[in-house]
């Protein structure tokens, strides 16, 4: 994997920024335990690219009761994860089960300056719906994905509000 790590940082416009997602192994096949050499060795990899690395994410599945019957049971383990993060990177948190998304969760995600993902996907609730029961802007930075053009204005505002509130 360096090698082609290597190849994206030769072979991209200096400027360029990526963003890359933390491997499965970590966040959906050991669900964060017992993970610490598989993500030391993503994170060495991933320094290859050097100011050219930018949020690495943790892209979580849907969680089946059988996995996590609570988001307390969640973040049981996800927060002695969060400790041992390196605080010298961006970290970026997308997660799918919805009912999990409170204030508890954004509190968390503060806390450890990691960024919730705001993500435009028919089964997880758009970003102003959201805003409405808690900030999902828990970082100084934020993450988006899957927003095509039209939606563009409609972040755009949110965005503008919340930051104008600062």
């Amino acid at each position: 994997m360096k090698t082609t790590v290597n190849g994206w940082a030769l072979k991209t416009p200096e400027e360029f920024i990526f963003s890359v997602k933390i491997p499965r192994v970590v966040t959906h096949e050991k669900v964060l335990v017992g993970c610490d050499p598989e993500f030391e060795e993503f994170v060495d990899t991933m320094d290859i690219l050097q100011e050219k690395l930018g949020p690495m994410v943790l892209q979580f599945p849907f969680f089946k009761r059988s996995v996590f019957k609570t988001q307390s049971d969640f973040l049981d383990r996800f927060i002695p994860f969060l400790k041992k993060l390196p605080r010298d990177y961006k970290f970026a948190v997308e997660m799918r089960n919805k009912e999990w998304l409170n204030q508890d969760f954004a509190d968390v995600l503060r806390e450890y300056k990691l960024a919730f993902v705001l993500q435009d996907q028919s089964w997880m609730p758009h970003p102003n719906e959201l805003a409405r029961d808690f900030d999902p802007i828990t970082a100084d930075w934020t993450y988006t994905i899957g927003f095509p053009q039209f939606f563009f204005l409609c972040i755009q505002s949110f965005l503008l509000d919340r930051i104008s509130k600062y």
